[in-house]
């Protein structure tokens, strides 16, 4: 899922690179992709639990987290 947001936050900053403003909030909005990742990645690696119903809501926070993160609409 994160590979689709990068995909389409590359294909919108080519698309309006002419715009100085697009290109920044692009590049800013990938640089937290990036970073939002590397986090996600650290979670997963540490995260205990007995209960299968812990990694249905920590799915649910994780895809809502990355929508928080690729929002376009700021």
């Amino acid at each position: 899922m994160i590979v689709q947001h990068r995909i389409s936050l590359q294909q919108d900053l080519y698309a309006k690179a002419s715009d100085p403003v697009v290109f920044k909030r692009r590049m800013r909005m990938l640089s937290q992709l990036a970073l939002y990742e590397s986090q996600i990645y650290q979670k997963i690696y540490n995260f205990c639990t007995d209960d299968v119903n812990d990694y249905a809501l920590t799915m649910q926070w994780i895809m809502q987290e990355l929508y928080h993160v690729t929002d376009r609409n700021g």
